[in-house]
């Protein structure tokens, strides 16, 4: 009976075998295995539950399924960088729904900065579609957007040499009222990594008009 035999079982074994099932991306195996370590009382370390749902990749449904339970199971026991870890895996397998919950998670407990943490880091990696999906989910879980958080996301956009859709984004920024002297640097640092100097210029205008005192970083640029 395995039961019986629980006590003989340990976290570092389960982690091997999560290593080969999220290897083989065998969610059938992966779903066992977390089954298997509550009835043996093992404690689910991060880096086994991240594994079982990268596991997952190829199975949405299986992957939302397990994620949904280690919410629940895990409430506000989890930590925030597992929660980041876990919108990572689900935003690379392009599963987005599942992404969604776990950030609506996230922002139950309430922190700006590290949203914008983690577009600042999708932005650093040059994925830009999931940067703009993580800006979405947040602000569609009710989320008020805020002008870091924003900034990130135009970063993100001249990070990844997609200027047409920071200028967008600045638009919306100046129609809220949120852009800072930040905002104004990142799309001049834009229009100069196009070699765009007169369009450059213009924004500094433009800062000055807006009543915003130029930074160091402005006169640098």
């Amino acid at each position: 009976d395995f039961l019986e035999l629980s006590g003989h079982f340990d976290l570092r074994s389960f982690e091997a075998a999560s290593i080969e099932a999220s290897r083989w991306r065998n969610a059938a195996c992966c779903r066992e295995l977390y089954h298997l370590a509550g009835l043996a009382s093992v404690h689910k370390s991060e880096k086994f539950l991240v594994l079982l749902v990268r596991g997952h990749s190829n199975d949405h449904k299986a992957m939302h399924s397990l994620v949904e339970d280690i919410l629940a199971e895990g409430a506000s026991k989890l930590s925030r960088a597992f929660l980041d870890s876990l919108v990572t895996q689900c935003s690379g397998a392009k599963n987005q729904d599942t992404a969604k919950i776990i950030q609506e998670h996230e922002n139950s407990m309430g922190d700006t900065n590290r949203q914008a943490r983690i577009i600042s880091s999708f932005g650093k990696e040059g994925n830009l579609d999931a940067a703009v999906s993580a800006f979405q989910r947040w602000t569609d879980s009710g989320a008020t957007p805020t002008v870091i958080v924003y900034n990130c996301l135009l970063d993100a956009c001249i990070e990844c040499k997609a200027l047409p859709k920071a200028l967008k984004i600045f638009e919306e920024m100046k129609e809220q009222s949120l852009a800072d002297v930040v905002s104004y640097n990142t799309i001049m640092k834009g229009h100069l990594m196009s070699h765009d100097t007169g369009a450059a210029e213009k924004v500094f205008m433009q800062m000055h008009q807006a009543g915003l005192t130029p930074s160091r970083v402005t006169y640098h640029a």
